[in-house]
């Protein structure tokens, strides 16, 4: 397990194989394992890195870091603090979006972007996953029972219970 220290929170984020870099953006209730048989296809030829954003995986859990803004600027860091050049993003869905507005920001960083089932116009997007909080969101997308309740409970009964 690899892990950086980012804006006062920890990264987590696994490497392997040698070349270009490329990174790979879970989506939303994802992780980095996601992307393992992605990550073992691409080492041959490229630096695949993939990453946990805020509130996912093993990476820090703070409600302050949720928003986009936060998790686009969590990539800049990223490919500050790991001191790569350019870069091509692979992102799917949450990560897909990320990786544009990344992209748009800083497309001096940015070779090349994979966006996979990426909203396009944000009134596409559900009204429910634009507006609803997430007790609201998890009864609506989960259906009534015990083996949903890890995605009900708050982030500090998570990492409280992981230990």
């Amino acid at each position: 397990m690899s892990a950086i220290l980012l804006n006062g929170g920890i990264i987590h984020y696994e490497v392997i194989g040698r070349g270009r870099p490329i990174i790979f953006i879970h989506g939303w209730v994802g992780s980095w394992r996601y992307w393992m048989p992605a990550l073992q296809n691409t080492s041959m030829n490229f630096r695949s890195y993939a990453l946990d954003l805020w509130g996912f995986g093993d990476s820090a859990r703070d409600m302050k870091n949720y928003n986009l803004e936060k998790q686009i600027e969590l990539i800049d860091k990223f490919v500050q603090e790991m001191g790569i050049g350019r870069v091509a993003l692979v992102g799917h869905g949450l990560g897909a979006l990320i990786s544009i507005l990344f992209t748009a920001r800083a497309p001096q960083i940015v070779d090349r972007v994979m966006a996979i089932s990426c909203p396009m116009e944000f009134n596409s997007v559900n009204t429910r996953l634009r507006t609803g909080d997430l007790g609201d969101l998890s009864d609506w997308l989960l259906t009534k029972s015990t083996i949903h309740d890890p995605a009900r409970l708050p982030s500090w009964h998570l990492s409280a219970t992981r230990i």
